[in-house]
Formats: structure tokens, sequence, C-alpha cells
């Protein structure tokens, strides 16, 4: 069975599109526009998320940044406590990420209407509130309202540190 020229075209657009995106990065060198790129493509994988939920099944959920707060979370807990590269730490902040959706979202994707998105928006609360006065959690410093400290090592792509954003520390709170 032959494939359909939509089909190609759309594997040849794909492809031609990460080429770009991998590419950017090498061509541009100014710190500003990369990070305008950068919060783009995060922006643009958020709206996504939530188009999925609310464009397709029609379920208004307002907890996505609870989700990708974890994900984040996670990822930098893993860089700070065992020295894993974020790179393998934003696969396991997404698996964490997704199994807390899943179990959050199970029980809670049978209601309808405006109580399911004051369930969402509550978890984004709850996580919120919580993570900001939790200092210590199963012996893991989350340091609470500081947010995390990262020690900056230069130009460090595995860690995703680059040369021009150098001080001696960096504070991440991702919610």
């Amino acid at each position: 069975m032959a494939t359909q020229p939509g089909h190609r075209n759309r594997a040849l657009t794909a492809t031609a599109a990460a080429i770009f995106l991998v590419a950017i990065p090498l061509g541009v060198t100014d710190e500003y526009y990369l990070h305008v790129f950068v919060a783009t493509l995060y922006f643009a994988y958020m709206a996504s998320a939530w188009n999925i939920v609310c464009g397709y099944t029609g379920q208004l959920s307002l907890g996505h940044s609870a989700l990708s707060g974890i994900g984040g979370y996670v990822s930098t807990l893993l860089l700070v406590n065992a020295g894993l590269s974020p790179w393998i730490g934003m696969i396991v902040g997404a698996i964490c990420a997704a199994a807390v959706g899943v179990l959050v979202g199970w029980p809670c994707f049978r209601l309808r209407g405006p109580y399911f998105a004051l369930t969402t928006i509550a978890f984004a609360e709850i996580l919120r509130i919580w993570t900001e006065n939790t200092e210590e959690i199963f012996g893991v410093e989350l340091r609470g309202a500081q947010g995390l400290s990262v020690p900056l090592k230069g130009h460090a792509p595995l860690l995703f540190q680059f040369d021009g954003k150098l001080r001696t520390t960096s504070s991440f709170w991702p919610c």
C-alpha cells in the first residue's frame, strides 16, 4: 500500500522544523534572542498540553502549572542532590509529573464543568502552598520559599549552563 502524499509532506515538514530548531542555538548567539526562543517554545508546549485537555475533551484544566513545577523541581533536585544531568532529570521529572497527573486526574476527570476546573486549580494552589512551606521531605531539602540553589559551573551544556549567565549560584523556583 502506497503512502499518501499528505503523510510524506507532514514528515518532511516535521523533519525541516526539527533541523531548524536544532540549528537556531548554533546560529543565534545573542542571549536575549535565545531566551525569547526558549520561552516561546515552553509556552507553546504548555498551550499544546492545555489544548489536549480543553480542546479535545472539553474539560477546563487549570492545574498544568503544578505538573510543570513538579517536573522542574524533580529535575533540579536530582541535579543538586544526586549530581544527575538535567538531560536525564527532565525525563525522570516528566515521568513523576505524569504519575502525579494520573493520580490526581483519574478520580477528578469524572467531574464535569466548573467542578473539574475548581479541582485542578485547587490542586495547583495546594501544591504551591505546600512547596513554599516545606523545608524538607523524606530527607531531601526542598528549601521552601527560598527555592533551590544550583551551583553554576561556567560553560557546561550538559548541565544546561552557558557562559553568559555566570554567578556563583542561581535560584530555581518553578512554581
